[in-house]
């Protein structure tokens, strides 16, 4: 395709999205040189390049850079930070220990307030913004998410007596809750 050359033989053609889709039965996969605002509810591969040059054999493994957009940027975002990045660079001897302490805490920031943002989302999603809705659970995957959710739920829940009762919880989780 006109797009998948472009992409491989232009330096300046950073992206390529894949989009599966399903037109009156027939399945059919799209290829353009940029990713849509609309694209993100879809099935989406995207394909981006690390320095601005043609896609080789030599270099395909060292420049190209694959992922999958899950239901929308800030999700896909969350969860490579959250699974991916996080635990590499905090966590692992080898990273962590080069990695500038700032940037280790403003990473664990930017993943704290990822999360917080999917787990919105998801409640908006599911009922009505309701932020303190139990079933809105996607995003509480550690107990940092946890402590999280009822903080949020604390400033943002649906009416007052949801504020309370996460106010409650936060309070009792703030008292054992370990460091960030």
């Amino acid at each position: 395709s006109k797009e998948l050359n472009v992409f491989l033989d232009d330096g300046n053609s950073p992206v390529l999205a894949a989009k599966y889709d399903v037109h009156q039965g027939k399945k059919t996969i799209n290829l353009l040189n940029h990713v849509e605002p609309s694209d993100t509810a879809e099935k989406v591969l995207v394909f981006f390049k690390l320095r601005p040059e043609a896609i080789t054999p030599d270099n395909v493994h060292e420049n190209v850079f694959v992922s999958s957009m899950l239901s929308s940027p800030v999700n896909t975002l969350y969860h490579s930070v959250q699974k991916l990045f996080a635990p590499l660079l905090l966590k692992d001897e080898k990273w962590s220990r080069n990695f500038d302490p700032k940037l280790q805490s403003l990473l664990s920031e930017l993943e704290a307030g990822l999360g917080s943002v999917v787990r919105k989302q998801d409640s908006s999603s599911s009922r009505a913004a309701n932020v303190g809705d139990e079933e809105n659970l996607g995003g509480i995957l550690t107990p940092q998410d946890e402590f999280q959710y009822w903080s949020d739920a604390a400033v943002s829940g649906y009416d007052l007596s949801e504020r309370e009762r996460a106010s409650f919880f936060q309070e009792t989780f703030q008292k054992g809750k370990p460091p960030s």
